[in-house]
């Protein structure tokens, strides 16, 4: 009885709820446009087209001899990757472009190339397109141009730098870079999210957050708006109600009911 008395009560909770929120339709549908209306907003102001160009480079290890077969070496070079990425991470690379786009014919500034650069490694066997060790160096900007000339300069001066910066076990060892693709300026913009992804994303959140809102204010309403509630609320049989003069749409008969 008592396991009854609880189903019937959430039932009605439920159906409550969703009375209630159907009732104020209106508020859920300003909370939908509102929220619309910030994403396509947001969207506007920040979404910016970016053009992307990478970089790859075959990394293989010399140690000097003249029969050194670099192939041999895999290991060694999967081992000196993180090192080698994090050596170009550094500020002083980012400079080292600068003054390579700069002596190449464009002005850009630290700031341009450090947000513009990103760099990542793959060692044997765990890349789709290249088999062996990799570092990549991605460039993006707003401006296709000046991501060309970035690109282009990281890679020319990235065997000089890493071999003046990264210190082997020998003085004759090194790191040999060879670019594996071809570089060329990117004539489409890379994908981002569109004014109308915002749009739905900033919607969908408000709608939800206006749905959860006008729920809690419903279930935090303890007043007996009817007979369900007050049987769910105090499980007592209702022997009768007073009609509501007012309502037009009464149709019961007898004294107070239309003929």
């Amino acid at each position: 009885m008592e396991q009854e008395r609880t189903e019937s009560e959430s039932t009605i909770d439920l159906r409550s709820i969703f009375s209630f929120i159907l009732r104020k339709w209106w508020i859920v549908l300003i909370c939908l446009a509102v929220g619309l209306g910030a994403g396509g907003i947001y969207g506007a102001v920040t979404s910016e087209d970016e053009y992307s160009e990478e970089a790859v480079f075959v990394v293989s290890y010399y140690d000097g001899t003249p029969d050194s077969d670099m192939s041999s070496y895999q290991s060694r070079v999967a081992s000196m990757l993180g090192g080698c990425v994090t050596l170009i991470r550094q500020n002083r690379f980012a400079r080292a472009v600068v003054a390579q786009v700069q002596e190449n014919g464009r002005m850009v500034t630290e700031e341009e190339v450090t947000n513009c650069l990103e760099y990542s490694f793959s060692v044997s066997g765990n890349d789709t397109d290249y088999a062996g060790n990799y570092i990549y160096i991605t460039a993006a900007s707003p401006d296709p141009d000046m991501t060309y000339d970035i690109i282009v300069a990281a890679s020319e001066i990235l065997n000089e730098y890493v071999s003046e910066n990264y210190i082997l076990a020998g003085s004759a060892e090194k790191l040999v870079f060879s670019l594996a693709n071809d570089l060329e300026v990117p004539q489409e913009p890379v994908a981002d999210m569109s004014v109308l992804q915002y749009m739905l994303i900033f919607g969908a959140v408000c709608l939800v957050l206006c749905i959860v809102v006008l729920a809690i204010i419903e279930m935090a309403d303890q007043r007996v708006k009817g007979e369900d509630d007050l049987v769910a609320t105090y499980n007592l049989a209702v022997l009768g109600s007073v009609p509501d003069f007012e309502d037009k749409n009464l149709t019961r008969g007898g004294y107070y009911g239309k003929k």
